[in-house]
């Protein structure tokens, strides 16, 4: 290689694989395998096993009673193709700046949705420019999106203002590890590592377990310049009545980019499973927030 030739930009994880030429042809597309999120983040594939089911089924328990649904960063669009399922009255609008994975939706959504499923409509729109009357939607998705922005009070206001009054927020971010998962899988490491002979302090392998969070493949997508997830949530608090939220994933987050991409089919459903049990057992504190909200009436 020339060592004057400057190195190929490396492509945004949302801009690739394309969709394919024939999508019926193909039982990936059909799967939802080909999307370019998930070729390129595995942890969000499978979408229904990653995402927590708690949280999904809270949030289709929801659409089911909304006339209009707004997904403010849809990305593919999966998440209103779930809602569409439940909702045949709905009319669900996704908006995203990404052209690609819009694309690759819209073909998904011609293949999936049928006449007895609510109409969904992805477009290529930033949330900020768009145009529509205050409190015209009953359900607002805001799903990994403030992480992606530096000021994430101008989304929070304007979602606030669509919002029809007595309408739902539903919130989903990734968080911090708590003291309590960081003590607890330091502890664990250095256990193991005595086992075999290794000494290691505590205060390091603290570091070690907040730095292998800190490279999770969502986490890794937030604008750098991002509030923390804390931060933003606290104000997500002051201006809806935050009626239920949850925490889970902690070890999923953790392990999965070391999971064997060949038998991941295999040990996925395992580690979720542990995962759940770590949890409800509180050996360990989620890492990943979800919370629904209403705007007062």
């Amino acid at each position: 290689m020339d060592s004057t030739s400057k190195p190929s930009k490396k492509p945004h994880p949302w801009e690739e694989p394309q969709a394919p030429r024939a999508p019926q042809a193909s039982w990936l597309f059909r799967m939802g395998l080909t999307a370019p999120d998930v070729a390129t983040n595995p942890a969000l594939w499978p979408f229904r096993w990653i995402y927590g089911g708690r949280a999904l089924r809270r949030l289709k328990a929801v659409a089911k009673g909304a006339r209009r649904v707004l997904d403010i960063r849809c990305g593919s669009g999966w998440l209103l193709w779930e809602l569409a399922k439940v909702a045949p009255q709905a009319q669900l609008l996704g908006l995203d700046t990404r052209l690609r994975p819009l694309m690759w939706g819209q073909l998904q959504s011609e293949n999936r949705l049928g006449g007895s499923m609510g109409q969904v409509e992805l477009r290529e729109e930033d949330f900020l420019d768009l145009k529509a009357e205050d409190e015209s939607f009953d359900l607002i998705l805001c799903n990994l999106a403030l992480s992606q922005s530096e000021e994430a009070a101008p989304l929070l206001e304007k979602i606030h203002r669509l919002l029809s009054p007595g309408g739902t927020v539903y919130y989903y971010e990734g968080t911090e590890p708590t003291t309590l998962t960081v003590d607890r899988l330091a502890g664990y490491y250095q256990r193991r590592r005595r086992w075999s002979g290794i000494q290691s302090d505590l205060w390091n392998l603290r570091r070690e377990v907040r730095a292998s969070f800190a490279k999770d493949s969502l986490r890794g997508w937030r604008n750098p310049k991002a509030s923390s997830e804390g931060e933003v949530f606290a104000v997500f608090q002051g201006m809806f009545e935050v009626m239920e939220q949850g925490r889970f994933r902690a070890l999923t987050d953790l392990w999965l980019p070391s999971l064997p991409v060949r038998f991941r089919w295999l040990w996925l459903p395992l580690l979720i499973w542990i995962d759940r049990l770590a949890v409800s057992m509180g050996w360990l504190e989620g890492c990943r927030r979800y919370a629904l909200a209403r705007k007062a009436e």
